[in-house]
């Protein structure tokens, strides 16, 4: 806080983003003060705690949210490793598009994971509104030490 305090007037806005910043219930606090120093807030998550998103909304504690697709809906789980449910995903979709609030969704296409088919079905999903891909660019030195990593192993 005190960073962003020294950078008042200097600093248009500031960016929430994790991990998953609504795990923390703490968040719409944070956020408060934020906008108590006149920052414009952006939200980045993955959309799994819907009622969150739904309180830093009404509190007007959010002014920009972009909300990660990680993969179709069917194929969520077996992609992200995570039991997240359809539903709660959808319920977060449908909150930020009657939001007001300017948002996206979006994507980041590793071809290694995810097919052109899968994007399709997510185009479908957004209605190929608010909806960006973002190319996945693997970092030559992660590849690198996970080479070296595995070797160990």
């Amino acid at each position: 806080m005190s960073f962003l305090q020294r950078r008042q007037g200097t600093l248009e806005g500031v960016v929430v983003s994790g991990g998953e910043p609504t795990l923390f219930d703490d968040l719409p606090d944070f956020m408060a003060q934020l906008k108590q120093m006149g920052y414009v807030t952006k939200l980045d998550t993955n959309g799994t705690r819907p009622d969150m998103i739904a309180e830093l909304i009404s509190k007007k504690l959010v002014d920009y949210i972009a909300m990660d697709l990680k993969a179709p809906l069917d194929k969520y789980n077996l992609i992200t490793g995570v039991d997240a449910k359809q539903e709660i995903l959808m319920r977060s979709m449908d909150i930020i598009r009657q939001s007001g609030l300017e948002y996206e969704f979006r994507t980041t296409y590793d071809k290694e994971v995810l097919t052109d088919a899968d994007i399709e079905e997510l185009k479908k999903l957004t209605n190929n509104t608010h909806y960006r891909v973002q190319e996945c660019l693997p970092v030559a030195k992660e590849k690198a030490a996970l080479k070296v990593l595995h070797k160990e192993i």
